[in-house]
């Protein structure tokens, strides 16, 4: 399968990755700044815009994006596209330069919690197909947890390029109760790794203290924002960024 590949800039590599319901044109006002210094890698994750198919699991979509990348990278990633980061880590270590991960958790680890989280996923996928993209995107965006953003940076329009088929696929085969729990493997990970999160946001906040104890190179920062960290707070977050590659390299 392949994996469309949006690419740009020059200088180390820098690979985004979007969210639940965007496409790799959700980093490009980010992109337009980070192109400058560095080489950005934003791939359409499957299901979503131009990588239709939508069939892999969580740990297959990593080994493909790194199959494309194939050289030592930074892997931003924010909510679904986070849970691919962790993955990437652990399953490649040597070709994982550093992490940034914008509201991540690392998996359900009750059984029975995962398994209803599960067939909620599933429902959501017949939800998808019953009602049709748009409407189903703006139920979406209705969830209080994207209550923060507004009808100019919840990025509407670019969700609704995405395929009825693509998203369900999206949720039945790499929705969070699909994923494995990796909260017990953190510990290998040994990369630098920058979590960020929305204090508005409570349950990822503290699922970000969590990982922040679990992952031994890790740095926290908690900004005023909802969920979608990068699109509330954009300015900010590109200066956290450009601080800690800054960094990288010294």
């Amino acid at each position: 399968m392949t994996i469309f590949m949006s690419r740009d800039g020059n200088g180390e590599n820098l690979c985004l990755l979007h969210g639940f319901t965007q496409t790799h044109e959700s980093w490009q006002t980010l992109r337009e700044s980070l192109n400058r210094t560095y080489k950005t890698i934003a791939p359409d994750l499957p299901g979503h815009g131009k990588s239709a198919n939508g069939t892999l699991s969580v740990s297959e979509i990593a080994d493909e994006i790194v199959s494309a990348v194939n050289e030592p990278t930074v892997f931003v990633g924010y909510s679904f596209g986070a849970r691919i980061a962790l993955h990437i880590a652990l399953q490649h270590p040597a070709l994982t330069r550093a992490l940034v991960l914008v509201s991540a958790t690392a998996g359900l680890e009750d059984p029975k919690i995962r398994q209803d989280r599960l067939r909620s996923d599933q429902a959501l996928a017949e939800r998808i197909v019953a009602i049709g993209v748009e409407a189903f995107v703006d139920e979406w965006l209705a969830q209080e947890l994207f209550a923060t953003l507004t009808p100019q940076n919840n990025q509407r329009s670019i969700r609704l390029s995405n395929t009825v088929d693509g998203l369900a696929e999206s949720l039945r085969h790499a929705g969070t109760g699909s994923q494995e729990s990796l909260w017990e493997r953190l510990n290998d990970i040994g990369c630098p790794t920058l979590l960020v999160v929305g204090e508005k946001d409570p349950k990822f906040v503290a699922l970000a203290q969590r990982l922040h104890i679990n992952l031994i190179r890790s740095e926290l920062v908690v900004l005023n924002s909802g969920h979608s960290v990068h699109l509330e707070r954009p300015q900010e977050f590109l200066e956290l960024l450009d601080d800690f590659l800054g960094r990288l390299h010294r």
